[in-house]
């Protein structure tokens, strides 16, 4: 639909369409949270850790088996508290996540992710700010990774 000109002034359509958002799941500390490629297309937010991840249980995300086109965004609402082992881990099948983490700084320093089957984020203080975030994308064999933090170094391991 085109704008109309009306008298000398422009006047321009309304769009009365809805507003897509994505869903929203919240991660519950201390606890595992399971995605499902039903899931797809969702943010996770992540409070701040106060208890070491435990397999399967506390402090872990775990992801589907890779979905061609099956993304995710987690995003970590809360700095690390700096207390060693007070990390989240987000997991996968097989050793199927590939990608690159990044933390600006001023060295922009950066980790390659290689066929890791799990991802953490380590709760040092300095490192893990409000807002690091993990883009996660599959091609239906791996996942593709995009991590990003404003820390003082990268706070992304991976095993």
């Amino acid at each position: 639909m085109s704008n109309q000109i009306i008298d000398g002034n422009v006047q321009i359509p309304r769009w009365n369409g809805a507003i897509v958002m994505p869903n929203t799941i919240n991660a519950v500390e201390n606890a595992l949270t399971t995605v499902t490629v039903a899931q797809s297309g969702s943010i996770i937010f992540c409070p701040q850790s106060t208890h070491n991840p435990v397999a399967g249980g506390a402090n872990t995300i775990n992801l589907p088996a890779p979905s061609a086109g099956f993304n995710l965004r987690i995003i970590f609402i809360a700095a690390g508290d700096g207390t060693a082992g007070h990390n989240w881990d987000i997991t996968s099948t097989g050793a199927n996540i590939i990608g690159s983490s990044v933390a600006v700084t001023a060295a922009l320093a950066a980790t390659d992710i290689a066929g890791a089957t799990t991802i953490t984020r380590n709760a040092v203080a300095a490192d893990a700010l409000p807002g690091d975030y993990i883009d996660l994308y599959s091609n239906g064999t791996n996942y593709f990774v995009f991590a990003y933090s404003a820390g003082a170094a990268t706070p992304w391991a991976t095993a």
